[in-house]
């Protein structure tokens, strides 16, 4: 297994990948051992402009 230290400075310089089945959703796979995946990932969310503008117009 891998320290803490070292899993954060993974997670944070790893590439985010598009989920081929999902526009919106990014995910990247960290191998903590032969047989354990950490996966992490996140959707995009609508911009707050685009939200406030569908609202005045309502």
């Amino acid at each position: 297994m891998i320290n803490k230290e070292e899993l954060v400075d993974i997670i944070e310089n790893t590439k985010m990948e598009r989920v081929p089945e999902s526009e919106e959703a990014y995910e990247k796979r960290i191998y903590l051992d032969e047989d354990i995946v950490l996966i992490v990932g996140y959707n995009k969310e609508e911009d707050l402009e685009d939200i406030n503008a569908e609202e005045e117009d309502e």
